[in-house]
């Protein structure tokens, strides 16, 4: 699962990409239909895991890989679904009754939109697809240029989104549930003001102490696609 490895992968499928990867680590492969359509150009895998390639390559096209027992899942950052596209269950947390809670903004620097470079193979010349950040701020530019302007374009979209969900983190602690799953959108209610609304799940951690209530820790951060404190 961890071993380095070098591979290229030309004009494929992220799902064909990615099945192939897990294959090679000895997993099955579970992606969001949306995903497993986009189209790669062309793809580097140089002297890195399974996994550290997987998790870049889905998030440069606006996924979060997730392994666990013998499948590799890959699911829309954000969305609230699992890999099959469904919607999980929402996590209903309201004040009354809450263990706790916290929600801070982030201190990070604000962009106004994300650029990705492309070469326009008709001019020769190097072109630069924007998006929109959700913030106020200069242009953050992505490092690397991509093979077409389709391939820039869903790298400035996953990065933008990726750039919304840093605007804001945070925890509730809530009674356990078995049915809450990592991922799902949770729904706060009668905390106020800049908390109550919609936060997608990143982690869910309980707490299990002879004679206390079983409590449940849900990590937040901000919706992809609405930035807290955007303008």
């Amino acid at each position: 699962m961890k071993a380095g490895g070098t591979q290229h992968f030309d004009d494929m499928s992220l799902a064909d990409i990615l099945s192939d990867v897990a294959r090679s680590a000895g997993l099955t492969l579970a992606i969001d239909p949306q995903l497993a359509e986009v189209r790669i150009p062309y793809s580097l895998r140089w002297e890195a895991s399974p996994i550290d390639f997987a998790s870049r390559l889905a998030a440069e096209h606006g996924g979060i890989v997730k392994p666990g027992g013998e499948k590799l899942s890959v699911v829309r950052r954000g969305a609230g679904t699992d890999a099959s596209g469904a919607d999980l269950p929402r996590i209903r947390v309201k004040r009354i009754g809450s263990g706790g809670w916290n929600i801070e903004g982030e201190p990070r620097p604000r962009f106004g939109e994300v650029g990705a470079a492309w070469q326009d193979p008709k001019t020769g010349r190097r072109q630069i697809a924007k998006q929109k950040a959700g913030q106020s701020g200069p242009v953050h530019n992505l490092i690397h240029p991509r093979a077409t302007e389709a391939e820039a374009e869903a790298a400035a979209e996953a990065r933008a989104r990726e750039l919304n969900t840093q605007t804001a983190s945070g925890f509730f602690v809530t009674e356990f549930d078995p049915t809450f799953s990592a991922g799902a959108i949770v729904e706060a209610s009668g905390f106020g003001e800049g908390v109550d609304g919609e936060w997608p799940s990143e982690r869910i951690s309980t707490s299990w102490e002879k004679g206390s209530p079983v409590l449940s820790t849900i990590d937040v951060t901000a919706k992809p696609d609405k930035a807290q404190g955007g303008e």
